[in-house]
């Protein structure tokens, strides 16, 4: 079969995808099925290794909200003599990291060294990652090697990420303290308490609340409402909602619901944060999670997430699910939003859509919003549409904003029609 152009460029975008989705896969599996590297599976003489040890576990209290843990692992002892403990696995050859030509070589190689990763080869591997372009170019890797290294020195890792330019040094920091409390949460969050300053907190919280997600979405969901920095909250949330829709997309609306009114801001954006994940892969069960819920902002951030989602497969079906929503403030929202979306792409069929409703005051946004959406294509149907607003205030700025455009355009037109049907928009000069 002959292979056409268009072929070969959609593979060239598909293969980068394919590759890291593979890349990552394997490189999970291998740090999660074997022992982990940590500062615990060092050989240690006279002291055994238990299978739990690497483990942090963290106790909900019964009263309030407040998580603590009962048990913390062992930090590295100081004066003690470790060997590296060994995976079974035999070492692949460090000098040649990164010098393949297949991305696929390149990044098995490296996973390969990572699973084996410990302070006896820590400063090769650092040297072999640094031979890359810096940036997003070795964002994968520097991710990868920032987990890997965490298991058995993440204060090492968290100073090698600081290091790094500001383009880099958040992303390394925030995947290195991922990693740590994702074992050792207590260390990890007792470290920051003690060793950052107040107003950098929240910005390191980011990575302890993603490691914490792995194992324990209440204790993490605490961590996230004790954050005062909005724009890191809003990071942390991101990357708990990503983490629970990745395993159980019920499970991440339920827990979303749930969530505490204790600060409505932040219920209504992990809200609107679950709904793009949600709406993104599955719009038909978004939309019936939205009808689950009370009148208000939050229902209002999923039904512009699926209107925006949904639309993409189906104007019509996006189009009837509004049409059938519970009389309301957001049902009018609704109409709103599907305007929005439909007008620019057929504004035929969006206005025939909206005659279909009854006069309304609260229809009166939609009708003011359709009419700026079409007034550059079409401005004698969208004056039309504007002077049918039932506000009078509403209605004469509508109306205004559809003139002006139209006059720039066609002024002919715009000023006979204006000296017809709405002569007051007309100035002294004009008239």
């Amino acid at each position: 079969m002959k292979v056409t152009e268009k072929q070969k460029k959609s593979s060239k975008k598909i293969l980068p995808i394919w590759l890291a989705s593979v890349v990552m896969a394997f490189a999970v599996g291998r740090f999660s099925s074997e022992t982990p590297v940590t500062s615990q599976n060092y050989y240690e003489p006279n002291r055994g290794i238990k299978e739990d040890e690497h483990k942090g576990v963290w106790e909900q209290k019964a009263e309030g909200r407040k998580a603590t843990f009962y048990k913390t692992p062992d930090s590295i002892k100081k004066g003690s003599q470790f060997t590296t403990f060994t995976t079974g696995h035999n070492q692949p050859n460090i000098d040649r990291l990164f010098k393949s030509r297949d991305p696929l070589t390149r990044l098995s190689n490296f996973v390969e060294v990572l699973g084996n990763l410990g302070p006896h080869n820590i400063e090769s591997v650092k040297s072999a990652f640094e031979t890359l372009q810096s940036g997003t170019a070795r964002k994968q890797e520097m991710e990868l090697l920032f987990h890997a290294w965490s298991k058995f020195a993440p204060k090492d890792a968290i100073a090698y990420g600081n290091s790094l330019d500001k383009t880099e040094s958040s992303f390394a920091v925030r995947a290195a303290l991922a990693s740590w409390s994702s074992y050792d949460a207590p260390n990890a969050i007792k470290w920051v308490e003690q060793e950052i300053e107040e107003n950098k907190k929240d910005q390191y919280q980011v990575g302890i609340i993603q490691g914490v997600a792995t194992f324990d979405t209440d204790a993490a969901t605490d961590l996230l409402f004790e954050m005062k920095n909005s724009n890191y909250r809003f990071q942390a949330s991101s990357a708990l909602v990503k983490n629970l829709t990745g395993d159980d997309l019920a499970k991440a609306m339920n827990w979303a619901t749930e969530l505490p009114e204790e600060d409505p801001y932040i219920k209504t954006t992990v809200i609107g944060q679950v709904a793009h994940e949600v709406a993104r892969q599955d719009p038909e069960r978004c939309a019936e999670w939205a009808l689950t819920l009370d009148e208000g902002d939050s229902r209002k951030r999923i039904v512009s997430t699926v209107i925006n989602y949904w639309s993409r497969k189906s104007y019509k079906a996006t189009a009837d699910w509004v049409q059938q929503f519970p009389e309301g403030n957001n049902r009018y929202y609704a109409i709103e939003q599907m305007v929005n979306q439909w007008a620019w792409r057929n504004p035929v069929d969006t206005a025939n859509w909206l005659n279909q409703f009854p006069s309304s005051e609260k229809l009166d946004p939609a009708i003011d919003n359709f009419a700026r959406r079409i007034m550059h294509k079409e401005p004698v149907t969208a004056a039309d549409w504007a002077k049918s607003i039932i506000d009078a205030d509403r209605r004469n700025k509508s109306l205004d904003n559809v003139f002006k455009s139209w006059k720039k355009k066609e002024p002919e037109e715009a000023l006979a029609w204006a000296e017809s049907n709405a002569p007051e928009l007309l100035s002294e000069i004009e008239r």
